[in-house]
């Protein structure tokens, strides 16, 4: 039918989850990085084009700002710790680890062994199994 109008279901509530700290750190660094490549291409132009693209730009942020807001040092350490943790979950379980994945890189290497085998009896006419 035209013209009738159908309620539409409304849409659930999502709950805004905040940006993680690395993610923040992240876009901080690109945020700096595009405004100061953009800074730095205004600079180049002519001032008439200068000036008409100048709206458009971001900000370069002060110095100070830019300092206050960065905290690449507590990010590098936050991620030493995640991946010390990480390599201290599986520490005492290296040797086991190691021992099954020598087990099975020998068990490919004796499959492929035998399968090239069977390849070049296949080629020279040799087909029958044993």
């Amino acid at each position: 039918m035209i013209g009738t109008h159908r309620a539409s279901t409304p849409l659930p509530q999502r709950h805004h989850v905040p940006d993680s700290f690395e993610t923040r750190q992240e876009f901080l660094r690109l945020y700096t990085a595009a405004a100061r490549h953009t800074h730095a291409y205004l600079r180049s132009l002519p001032s008439s084009e200068r000036e008409q693209y100048q709206q458009w730009t971001l900000p370069v942020l002060p110095p100070d700002l830019q300092r206050q807001l960065s905290r690449g040092g507590e990010l590098f350490e936050v991620q030493a710790q995640r991946r010390k943790l990480a390599v201290d979950a599986i520490a005492p379980h290296f040797a086991q680890l190691r021992g099954e994945a020598h087990l099975r890189w020998n068990q490919l290497k004796r499959l492929r062994t035998k399968f090239s085998e069977a390849v070049a009896l296949a080629q020279s006419g040799q087909e029958h199994c044993r």
